[in-house]
C-alpha cells in the first residue's frame, strides 16, 4: 500500500527543494517563511510553557522510583496535542497573512508540471479572495480543530485525533492548489475526502516535519508547493480538471 502512495510520502522533500532551487519560487516564499519565522518561534514558546501547566492539571501519582504508564502516557498525548495545536494556529496565521504568496507558489509549481491554471483576475482582487476564502474555512476548520485536541487528550480517541489531524493539514494546502484551479469549495472537499488515505500520509510527513526543530519555520510554502507537486502525479487532478 505504501508503494501506491510514494509520492505522498516524498512530496515534502520535493517541496523543499523546489523552494530553495528554483528562484521564483524562492523569491515567493520569502515573505511565507518570514510569517511563518515569527509564528513558529511565538507558538512553540507558548507551548513549552504550556506544557508543564497542562500536564500537571492531570493529577497523576508520580511518587516511586518508576514512571508508570499511565504518567507516559499523559505526558505523550499533552506533547502531541501542543504540537497540533502550535502547527494549526501557525497554519492560519501564514495562509491569512501570506495567502496571495501560497497561491503564487501553487501555480508556479503547477505550470512547471504542465498544468493549465486560469487567469488571474488581478493582483487586489486575487490577494483579497485569497485571504476571504481563508477565512471562511475558519468557520469550521477551528472547531474540528479544538474538537481533536480534545480527542488527543483522550487515550483511546488518540488514533482518530492523529488522523483526522494528518487529513486537515494536508487539506490545507491541497485546498490552496486546488483553489488556484479556480475549482468550487464543494469539489475541492469531495476531491480531498476522495482521496483521504493519500491526504493523510502526506499529512502525517508534514507533521514529522514540523516536529524537527527549526524545520518548521521554512515548512508552510514548502508544503504548499509538495502538494501542488503531489497532485499532478498519478492523475490526481484528471477528475477536476481533465489534464
Amino acid at each position: 500500500m505504501l508503494k501506491n502512495h510514494r509520492n505522498a510520502i516524498v512530496a515534502p522533500l520535493v517541496g523543499i527543494l523546489l523552494c530553495f532551487k528554483n528562484k521564483d519560487i524562492r523569491r515567493l516564499a520569502l515573505w511565507p517563511w518570514f510569517v511563518g519565522t515569527l509564528s513558529y518561534i511565538t507558538t512553540v514558546t507558548t507551548a513549552y510553557y504550556s506544557f508543564p501547566i497542562i500536564y500537571e492539571y492531570f493529577d497523576i501519582d508520580r511518587s516511586g522510583h518508576f514512571i508508570s504508564l499511565a504518567n507516559w502516557g499523559i505526558w505523550a498525548l499533552t506533547a502531541f496535542s501542543l504540537l497540533l495545536t502550535t502547527l494549526v494556529v501557525s497554519l492560519v496565521l501564514v495562509l491569512v497573512l501570506s495567502g496571495f504568496f501560497q497561491t503564487s507558489i501553487a501555480i508556479k509549481v503547477l505550470e512547471l508540471n504542465g498544468v493549465e491554471v486560469p487567469p488571474e483576475s488581478g493582483l487586489a482582487s486575487e490577494a483579497t479572495r485569497t485571504v476571504f476564502n481563508e477565512l471562511l474555512k475558519l468557520l469550521w476548520i477551528l472547531p474540528l480543530g479544538l474538537l481533536i485536541f480534545i480527542f488527543g487528550l483522550i487515550p483511546i480517541l488518540t488514533p482518530v485525533a492523529l488522523t483526522l489531524g494528518a487529513w486537515i493539514l494536508s487539506y490545507q494546502f491541497v485546498d490552496i492548489v486546488l483553489d488556484s484551479l479556480k475549482i468550487s469549495a464543494r469539489k475541492r472537499l469531495s476531491f480531498s475526502i476522495k482521496h483521504f488515505l493519500k491526504l493523510t500520509i502526506f499529512g502525517f510527513i508534514l507533521a514529522i516535519c514540523w516536529a524537527i526543530p527549526f524545520l518548521g519555520v521554512i515548512l508552510m510554502p514548502c508544503a504548499t508547493a509538495a502538494a501542488a507537486w503531489l497532485l499532478t502525479k498519478n492523475d490526481l487532478l484528471k477528475d477536476l480538471t481533465g489534464v
